[in-house]
């Protein structure tokens, strides 16, 4: 998918004849839709002091007048002056486990006798529709990745993503940053780009805050999709307060954007980053990185667009029944060291391994490296967290870790 031309600060696309201006009741009515459609609708919600995705069903489950301030170590809730439902930049949980179940039973074996053939059923695929309410733009970018990983690129799409990828994407432009964003760098924000091509979102919101703080904000919403299209139109049949956005709507989605652009602070240059990888094995900068880590895998469980996982079969007393399942898996599991010896002893065809982690520039990267199928798998690394955080702040650390490539 053309997500990088997709997601960029440039600029904020066009808002032509076919977007809509809705009002809160247009953005209840377009959740109706939804529902009626047989959706389950997911969106943000406020629980226990944070951000996170829920289902929800109404506009009012929505953190209005709620926003978020970030730092390292840290997350807090603010009250906002305004009643903007998406006047935030991100949560601290990922859309991934929607898409990419942090556990999940794949089969089930079955012994019926000693003289009688087990009985193997493949678990089925998800009955549930799903509807993803509130993507951020660098969420869209991370669904996009894990879109190349396990649909795109694999001879054979990877069968529990392939059936939850179905899902329909309300991506809404984020307005306000956080202090910690830099996806200005990464060409994946603040706001959805408006190139041609293959969408991976379905509708586009764009929030537009009242300039009297008590009243309610307006939403522009555009199609990617034929799909989104349809639900758009319904939407407009539906309430009267879908109306064409005007000259001024339009305007004011620039400005919201240029706002939301000029507010970043934090850079990263990715092109040195990317470059600096495969010569990366020696840097020093790794000691610092693995005194700190515990190991823990907690980033990798956060991460929007880490894919590894683990298969477990777990019998019972009788040993006449097993289940298989499938879980996150973390390359800092100690088991996962153990990967490279693993893979080296396959031959070619039988290894499905799409991007070896660790990075580019490790042991077992280089050895792995004549296997791997992908040709650019330095793309498919994490756009939002491409370094593991240390003491030094982030622009010094990527610098750093440049500047000993050249």
């Amino acid at each position: 998918m053309a997500l990088a031309a997709q997601i960029s600060g440039a600029d904020s696309g066009p808002v032509d004849a076919s977007a809509r201006t809705l009002d809160t009741e247009g953005l209840q009515a377009l959740l109706d839709v939804l529902i009626d459609d047989g959706y389950e609708v997911h969106g943000p919600v406020v629980s226990d002091g944070a951000i996170v995705v829920r289902p929800i069903t109404s506009v009012d489950a929505l953190p209005c007048g709620v926003g978020a301030a970030h730092a390292p170590g840290r997350y807090r809730l603010e009250r906002r002056e305004d009643r903007a439902r998406f006047g935030w930049a991100v949560g601290p949980q990922a859309w991934k486990p929607l898409l990419h179940p942090a556990r999940i039973r794949t089969m089930d074996i079955e012994r019926h006798g000693d003289d009688r053939p087990f009985a193997v059923t493949v678990a089925t695929g998800t009955t549930a529709r799903r509807a993803l309410f509130g993507v951020r733009p660098c969420d869209v970018a991370a669904i996009g990745k894990l879109d190349r990983v396990l649909i795109e690129r694999p001879p054979t799409p990877e069968p529990v993503y392939a059936d939850r990828r179905t899902a329909f994407i309300v991506a809404v432009d984020c307005n306000a940053p956080a202090s910690t964003c830099f996806c200005t760098s990464t060409g994946t924000g603040p706001h959805l780009g408006g190139a041609d091509g293959e969408q991976c979102w379905d509708l586009r919101v764009t929030e537009l805050v009242a300039d009297d703080p008590t009243d309610e904000p307006r939403y522009v919403v555009r199609h990617g999709t034929d799909e989104g299209r349809r639900v758009l139109e319904r939407v407009d049949a539906t309430v009267a307060g879908s109306v064409a956005p005007t000259d001024d709507d339009t305007e004011r989605v620039e400005q919201a954007r240029r706002h939301a652009v000029a507010s970043i602070r934090r850079s990263v240059d990715a092109d040195r980053l990317r470059s600096a990888l495969p010569s990366a094995r020696d840097w020093v900068g790794w000691e610092e990185v693995a005194d700190r880590c515990l190991a823990c895998g907690n980033c990798t469980a956060v991460c929007p667009t880490c894919f590894c996982t683990s298969v477990d079969d777990v019998g019972d007393l009788s040993g006449d029944h097993v289940e298989r399942w499938r879980s996150w898996s973390s390359c800092f599991d100690l088991e996962f060291s153990r990967l490279g010896d693993y893979v080296r002893g396959l031959p070619p065809l039988q290894c499905s391994f799409t991007v070896c982690t660790p990075s580019p520039g490790t042991p077992d990267y280089q050895a792995m490296q004549p296997r791997i199928w992908v040709d650019n798998p330095h793309d498919l690394h994490d756009c939002m967290h491409p370094l593991t955080p240390t003491a030094l702040p982030l622009k010094e650390f990527a610098h750093s870790f440049a500047e000993q490539a050249h």
